[in-house]
């Protein structure tokens, strides 16, 4: 609020000077420069107002709160709970994921969890968010696991993990990188960064001003659009073409494999099951080898098999071209099933 309330008194301090020389017939560049001072004050607290209002109706936003009220403070935003409830001597599955998981506005039902829970008879909690990496999964289950107590805990992966589980890699990608402050596990502790540039401006701008938070998210969007079509270089193109040779690549992999280890060793007495739902390189690579040596049973094929399935003709996507529909959910339990089982 504070830089509406600058806003409002250099707003203020130029109308009280356009009066003051109109009231004395003084004309020149100093009622001009306050003309335009508070035609730009004007806007600006015009076009908050409006945003304040959008974001209250569409996301119930109060409109005298910032952006750091409605974000979680060590996850970095927020995700999103799910509970369904079975028999109560039916084993408990917990599923941690991204937005794979989170299912991108889907109604609940139509989740892979869901068609678990109906398939298996388990209960089923779920935590996911948007853009989450492996350190949020990982906090995540430190918040629930003492309270559900499960017997599985299910890790959904994902090629794009190791991008956000890295700073050094996430504040390169236009493609990956987090919308909001996220937290990295750097030295053995957890800290809170943006992986954007000029990250304490823009974080400053984004938590006192909605409209400055659209504006910087339509930014972002069309910074993804140029780099899909090839007009800005991408960080995924260059980390498909060297591989596990890259520096950066090879940090991420052990951040990532220490992630994964620190979950089992906290999920349990619960087994700790994994999958991976794409197959892009060199991330497929690299989490068979991390999940193979600390002992994690996963499913290296739900990816292939899902593409294979798109390729006889199924249609599996979102509009989006990237997370599943309905049917791609449905798919998705059906590989699932026989690893849970196992368990």
């Amino acid at each position: 609020m504070l830089l509406w309330l600058t806003i409002a008194l250099i707003f203020t301090l130029c109308f009280w000077r356009i009066q003051r020389d109109l009231t004395i017939a003084k004309h020149g560049l100093g009622i001009s420069l306050a003309l335009c001072g508070t035609t730009i004050c004007a806007l600006l607290l015009a076009g908050e107002g409006a945003f304040r209002i959008l974001y209250w109706i569409r996301r119930d936003i109060n409109p005298l709160a910032t952006i750091q009220y409605f974000e979680d403070p060590e996850l970095g935003w927020n995700g999103h709970q799910y509970e369904l409830r079975g028999s109560p001597t039916a084993p408990k599955l917990l599923v941690l994921g991204d937005s794979f998981t989170e299912g991108m506005g889907l109604p609940r039902e139509s989740l892979y969890f869901s068609k678990l829970q109906e398939t298996l008879s388990l209960n089923v909690a779920a935590y996911a968010g948007q853009g989450f990496g492996t350190l949020q999964e990982l906090l995540m289950l430190r918040r629930w696991h003492k309270d559900l107590q499960p017997d599985i805990v299910l890790l959904q992966l994902c090629s794009n993990d190791f991008i956000n589980n890295s700073w050094a890699l996430e504040h390169r990608s236009a493609l990956q990188a987090a919308p909001w402050i996220r937290p990295y596990l750097e030295n053995g502790k957890v800290v809170l960064r943006y992986p954007r540039s000029l990250p304490q401006l823009r974080m400053w701008l984004i938590g006192q001003s909605r409209m400055f938070h659209f504006v910087f998210r339509r930014l972002d969007v069309l910074n993804i659009v140029l780099t899909q079509h090839g007009y800005l270089s991408a960080l995924e193109n260059e980390l498909k073409t060297q591989g596990a040779t890259s520096a950066d690549f090879g940090q991420a992999k052990e951040l990532t494999k220490e992630l994964i280890m620190q979950i089992k060793k906290e999920a349990a007495p619960a087994k700790l099951v994994a999958f991976v739902v794409d197959n892009e390189e060199p991330a497929q690579s690299a989490f068979t080898t991390i999940l193979g040596e600390i002992g994690v049973p996963y499913d290296a094929s739900i990816g292939a098999k899902l593409k294979r399935a798109e390729h006889t003709g199924a249609l599996l996507r979102l509009d989006d071209g990237v997370h599943l529909n309905p049917q791609g959910h449905r798919l998705l339990a059906e590989l699932l099933v026989p690893l849970l089982r196992q368990k």
